[in-house]
């Protein structure tokens, strides 16, 4: 199968209907790339989110009910080093996911329910995809010692997550394709980078089949509990006062699934990119790398911040990942010509009209880069 650029955008599109449709839930637009959600580094969630719509500077704090839906763009530099596993990794990428809250009594058994309902809606009826390519892995029990490998000395039992196995069941998804998991991947638990309280519950991690590999497409989430932290230590868990559940479906790892590529550089709006940076960048995996680079900092950049907004001891990690992005488009573009990067950002702002931003932003990216230029050579 092959994607063109208005399939994605009717991707994007069928999720906003989604939303409205099964959810009736409001769209809202994404929180910035730095925000006090994510606080060590740039933005990987949807915790900034969860903040601004509900008005609250604590993630154990709601003041009101929520059900929204959004497509929010995020950067995570971890994953420049799982590249060496696996081109599944990119350092922008986008979630489409929506979030829940209430403060009515609701158990998780009625979370779970009501979430996978939810996906298996979406996966079936909006995207048309085949359940037989579904593999789930949902949580098998055991202490809360064993789930996050030593680092809570607690041997409270966290019990098997049966439910989440019976209700896949009811929708034909059969025992084969559901695998147990007994880590924090399938229990939900923060356990610091800052170390700070956090949401706390079961989820199911959603994978695709794709020809002999599985790529990891979405995570659903049924939170009810918190960690509790004594002396900077995470000592257990206890409940919310509210439950939240959420789902998060990677568009990036859902599209590459559904065309069968076996990296996300096959995607419409990202090859032609990487082809024009490769007639500059001759070296395969280096062209790679300067493709996601670019990709992120142009979004960055078109996001409104720049170094200069970035001053000072508050942020002084996000100037640390910015730079680890700027030093991968100075190495690997000494080679390029003036004119190559206009060329190149141009491409990518077409390449996604989705966000009209990146059209706007192309001069403030050059300028950006150009400065970091002349501070890198002293």
């Amino acid at each position: 199968m092959k994607l063109t650029i208005k399939d994605v955008a009717h991707f994007r599109r069928t999720f906003y209907s989604f939303v409205k449709e099964v959810l009736h839930g409001k769209y809202v637009e994404p929180v910035p790339m730095v925000n006090n959600g994510y606080l060590h580094t740039l933005n990987a969630s949807f915790d900034g989110l969860f903040l601004r719509e509900q008005q609250s500077d604590s993630l154990l704090v709601a003041n009101r009910t929520m059900n929204f839906g959004t497509i929010q763009p995020c950067i995570r530099t971890e994953d420049k080093l799982a590249e060496k596993r696996s081109l599944l990794h990119l350092g922008l990428f986008n979630i489409c996911g929506y979030s829940m809250l209430d403060f009515g009594e609701m158990s998780t058994d009625e979370m779970v329910e009501r979430t996978i309902e939810e996906f298996f809606t979406f996966y079936t009826k909006y995207l048309h995809l085949d359940p037989r390519l579904l593999r789930i892995y949902i949580f098998g029990g055991g202490t809360l010692r064993k789930i996050t490998g030593g680092v809570i000395r607690n041997d409270e039992y966290i019990k098997s997550d049966d439910f989440s196995v019976n209700l896949w069941k009811r929708f034909g998804i059969p025992e084969n394709q559901l695998i147990r998991e007994y880590s924090k991947e399938t229990f939900l638990l923060h356990l610091g980078n800052p170390l700070r309280e956090h949401h706390v519950g079961y989820r199911n991690d959603i994978f695709m089949q794709v020809g002999d590999g599985l790529y990891e497409v979405a995570t659903l989430n049924f939170i009810s509990h918190q960690t509790v932290i004594e002396n900077n230590e995470i000592i257990g868990i206890k409940k919310l006062p509210f439950y939240l559940r959420e789902m998060a479906v990677g568009q990036e790892r859902i599209l590459a699934a559904i065309i069968g590529a076996h990296n996300l550089y096959a995607l419409p709006y990202i090859k032609p990119l990487l082809e024009a940076i490769r007639q500059k960048i001759k070296d395969k995996q280096k062209a790679l790398i300067f493709t996601d680079a670019l990709r992120v900092i142009h979004y960055f950049f078109s996001d409104g911040w720049t170094y200069e907004r970035l001053r000072g001891k508050r942020y002084r990690e996000h100037r640390h990942e910015l730079n680890k992005f700027m030093e991968i488009i100075a190495m690997y573009g000494k080679s390029l010509e003036p004119n190559d990067l206009s060329s190149f950002l141009k491409l990518n702002a077409n390449l996604q009209s989705w966000y009209p931003v990146l059209q706007k932003g192309m001069a403030l990216t050059i300028r950006e880069i150009n400065q970091f230029n002349i501070k890198l050579k002293g």
